[in-house]
C-alpha cells in the first residue's frame, strides 16, 4: 500500500530467495484500489535497460493484473509521488513465482572476434550441455 506522496523508485527485484536459493521468475501484481484516477499517477513504469526512458506505463486501475518476468533488465517502479487525495491509498497484492536456478553456462564470442561457424557451433553445444 502506498500513501499520498509515496513512490517506489526504479529498481530490479531480488533474483534469489534468501533462505531457499530459488530464483524469482515472475511477478504478478493485482491492483486493489476502487475508483483510482489516472491523474493521481502511480503508474507501474517499465524502463529501458539503460534507465533513460520509460518504455511502458500501466495505470493501477481496480482489478487490473500485471504479469512480468523478473530478470537482470526488468527495471520497474512508480517513480513519481502519488497525487491522490489524503484518504486514498494505492493498494496492490504481489505474488511471485520461484523455481530452481538455471545451471547452464552461456558461451559467447568476444565483441571483436570475427564470425567463425565452427566456433559458434561449439559455443552453442557447450551452452546446451
Amino acid at each position: 500500500m502506498t500513501e499520498p506522496g509515496g513512490f517506489l523508485g526504479v529498481h530490479l527485484d531480488n533474483e534469489r530467495h534468501p533462505q531457499t536459493g530459488l530464483a524469482r521468475r515472475l511477478n504478478l501484481i493485482v491492483y486493489c484500489t476502487e475508483g483510482w484516477r489516472e491523474e493521481w499517477g502511480g503508474c507501474l513504469e517499465f524502463w529501458d535497460r539503460a534507465r533513460t526512458r520509460v518504455v511502458r506505463r500501466i495505470a493501477p486501475l481496480w482489478n487490473r493484473a500485471v504479469l512480468f518476468e523478473t530478470s537482470s533488465h526488468s527495471f520497474h517502479g512508480h517513480s513519481e509521488p502519488l497525487r491522490c487525495p489524503p484518504e486514498v491509498r494505492r493498494k496492490s497484492v504481489a505474488v511471485y513465482f520461484w523455481s530452481p536456478p538455471r545451471a547452464r553456462a552461456c558461451f559467447v564470442a568476444r565483441a571483436d572476434e570475427p564470425h567463425d561457424a565452427a566456433k559458434e557451433a561449439a559455443r552453442l553445444a557447450r551452452s546446451r550441455a
